[in-house]
């Protein structure tokens, strides 16, 4: 199985993707500001990294460069919850493998933990 790192600011989606996704036999790890989230992200290499864009402390979009800046095999996908082309372009000009724009559902989540990780 996969080895996740979710990093966003609402407590209750972080608590329900660490619950859901543990139960499918997947290692998760969860991070509610960016400072955290990019150290569990650069600690685990995870299979896959999702970061929503608006966080305390580290931005989303630093989380992204950082991360890819010293590990740059890793998949990182960026959440939003704005209609924002430049958002978009901007993680995909920074590395992510794709942009999210929320709400997203936890079987659209679990298609691309598959489609990315084989898991």
């Amino acid at each position: 199985m996969a080895k996740i790192v979710f990093v966003d600011d609402e407590l209750d989606m972080l608590e329900t993707v660490k619950k859901v996704f543990t139960e499918f036999g997947h290692e998760v790890y969860t991070a509610e500001e960016g400072r955290e989230g990019l150290r569990l992200i650069l600690e685990h290499e995870p299979d896959i990294a999702f970061v929503d864009v608006r966080l305390g402390g580290l931005k989303g979009m630093e989380v992204l460069r950082q991360a890819k800046a010293q590990k740059p095999h890793l998949k990182i996908v960026i959440f939003t919850g704005f209609n924002d082309s430049q958002v978009d372009a901007d993680a995909l000009k920074y590395g992510a493998i794709m942009c999210l724009h929320k709400p997203v559902g936890l079987q659209d989540l679990m298609n691309i933990i598959e489609k990315n990780t084989g898991g």
